[in-house]
């Protein structure tokens, strides 16, 4: 079952991020701020609208957002397929 996991996870993200856009928004780049980066980084990765004040916690999860797709995304040289590589391997160590 693991493994059949760990196959799955290597071939969608080999094959799942070729269509994507390799150059997210940075920060340094750009002299927007963190809610506009978040929301172009979001529709990038996502291809549908962040901050929609949806969920159980809505301002949690809209700071979260900010926070991961504007500030997080936008640090280090990182394409998108290297950094979400990095964050299943993390997820699945934990």
């Amino acid at each position: 079952m693991l493994r059949k996991l760990f196959t799955f996870i290597l071939i969608f993200l080999m094959t799942g991020f070729s269509a994507v856009n390799a150059n997210i928004i940075k920060k340094g780049n750009t002299n927007m701020d963190r809610t506009e980066i978040c929301k172009k980084n979001f529709q990038i990765l996502f291809k549908t609208e962040p901050l929609t004040g949806e969920g159980n916690d809505a301002e949690m999860m809209n700071i979260l957002q900010k926070y991961i797709f504007g500030e997080v995304f936008s640090t280090g040289a990182l394409d998108i397929k290297m950094r979400e590589l990095i964050t299943v391997v993390s997820l699945t160590a934990q």
